[in-house]
């Protein structure tokens, strides 16, 4: 076992990286947290790891987690009744790990279930839920705003 899960926790998400890269993390209510990817430390196996967000309610859960390189320029987030939207990094500050973060997405009977951060030269995002969606057709919109419904297009 790698890793020493408690009851009722789950991997969410494997992120492999080059070491240089910030952290991203958001919960299904929303909220997400930036931090260096550094500061996550090298421990013996099998490990309950670090704690990379605080979450607010008992109810609410990690649902998605990506690797922010350098080149990084916008946020791709994702809700479950099919909402996206792009967001600039700048609107995220990067903070300490275990934070409870800040609101990525305005939202309104739904969840937050994708991330991925991006750059501008890539022209497709690769979403588990619609599959791949060109990035010209994922609207600009600030970070507590609620995107564009994708179901309808």
């Amino acid at each position: 076992s790698y890793i020493a899960l408690q009851e009722y926790d789950e991997v969410v998400d494997v992120l492999f990286g080059m070491g240089n890269e910030n952290i991203a993390m958001v919960s299904q209510i929303g909220n997400i947290v930036i931090f260096d990817g550094t500061a996550i430390s090298y421990t013996k196996l099998p490990a309950r790891g670090i704690k990379g967000i605080s979450l607010k309610a008992l109810t609410d859960e990690v649902r998605s987690a990506d690797l922010v390189k350098p080149t990084d320029t916008f946020l791709c987030t994702v809700t479950s009744s099919g909402f996206m939207k792009k967001t600039s990094l700048e609107e995220y500050p990067v903070t300490t790990r275990g934070t409870k973060g800040r609101l990525a997405h305005k939202l309104n009977n739904d969840e937050v279930i994708e991330i991925e951060a991006m750059d501008n030269t890539e022209q497709i995002f690769y979403s588990k839920v619609f599959g791949n969606v060109p990035v010209a057709d994922i609207p600009n919109a600030a970070r507590v705003s609620r995107g564009l419904d994708m179901l309808k297009m």
